[in-house]
Parts: C-alpha cells; sequence; structure tokens
C-alpha cells in the first residue's frame, strides 16, 4: 500500500459510498416536488374550511383553519371500493399536502399521513398543524402507494388481480 493512501481496514469505497448516498439521500419532504404544478383547491385566509377530494383511488375528507401563517387541518382517507375488492394489502400510502403559490406552483410539501402494510378497509386519518410559507395562495392533495394483490383470479402476473404488485399515484407534474 502506498503511504499517501488511506483505508480504514479496507473500508474506503465501501465507507465513502455510504456516506455519499446517505448524504444525499437525506432529502427534506418540503423540498418534494417544489416548483411541479398542480391542479388546486383555494385556500380560504382565515375560518373554518371543510371539504372532500375524490379521485378514483382514493377519497379524502378534510376541515381546516387558517389563523395567520399557521394551519390547522384533519380529516381522513379511504382507499376506493376498487382496492377492498381487487387487492389484498396496501404495502404503502403516501398522502400529501402541497402549499401553492399564485402560479399553482408547490411551494412546500407536507405528509399528511404515511401507512405501510394495512387492509384496503382501513380509513386513516391525519391531524397536522404547520407554518405556511410566505406566498402560499392555495392547497392541492396528492398520493402514491402500492398495492398487493391475493394470488386469486386471472393470471395477471403483473397486477394485483394475480398476486403482484399495482403502483398507484396522483402527484404534480414537473415543469415544462
Amino acid at each position: 500500500m502506498s503511504p499517501t493512501k488511506k483505508t480504514i481496514n479496507g473500508w474506503t469505497l465501501p465507507l465513502f459510498f455510504l456516506l455519499f448516498f446517505g448524504l444525499t439521500s437525506c432529502q427534506s419532504t418540503e423540498s418534494f416536488y417544489r416548483g411541479y404544478t398542480v391542479e388546486n383547491e383555494s385556500l380560504s385566509p382565515l375560518g373554518n374550511q371543510q371539504g372532500s377530494w375524490k379521485t378514483f383511488d382514493l377519497e379524502l375528507t378534510y376541515q381546516y383553519q387558517q389563523t395567520d401563517n399557521i394551519l390547522d387541518i384533519t380529516g381522513s382517507a379511504a382507499l376506493s371500493l376498487y382496492y377492498e375488492l381487487n387487492t389484498s394489502r396496501i404495502r404503502t400510502l403516501d398522502v400529501y399536502l402541497f402549499l401553492l403559490d399564485d402560479e399553482s406552483k408547490v411551494l412546500e410539501t407536507v405528509y399528511l399521513t404515511r401507512r405501510l402494510e394495512f387492509s384496503p378497509e382501513e380509513n386513516l386519518t391525519f391531524t397536522k398543524t404547520l407554518k405556511i410559507p410566505p406566498g402560499t395562495t392555495s392547497i392541492a392533495f396528492g398520493y402514491k402507494g402500492t398495492a398487493l394483490g391475493d394470488g386469486g383470479g386471472d393470471d395477471f402476473s403483473s397486477g394485483a388481480f394475480g398476486g403482484g404488485q399495482e403502483i398507484f399515484y396522483d402527484l404534480p407534474t414537473r415543469p415544462r
């Protein structure tokens, strides 16, 4: 071994990669989708608001109150009947709240709920209090998840019907 090369019991390269990828993968949730565009719901300046947001995959009901730059939001998310009938388990589900500017671009992303391994019949609840960044004019929701099939039915090995997994999502689009 040359005197200029230093190793720690032969771990220089693996240690470097572990540190490099460990540090670069520590991205905060706040910056997920920053600058991406979404369709939005209006964010009322003050008072109590309630509503629902529904897609093919999921229905979200929520209530929120904004006071100055603080937002208190509570609600629940339920998967559609499709998942109850066609999947045995939900491996992952992340439901997001996007804080948007007046051009419907994401300023900040917040997890409303994050679940692993649960039944598609379960309702997920959330309660968050967060500081609203300057320039926020509206909110929007999004999600991504993975459903697992039960192995029965037709031989659709790549989808949930045949025991595989199905990825589902509704997320902001990249800026053009």
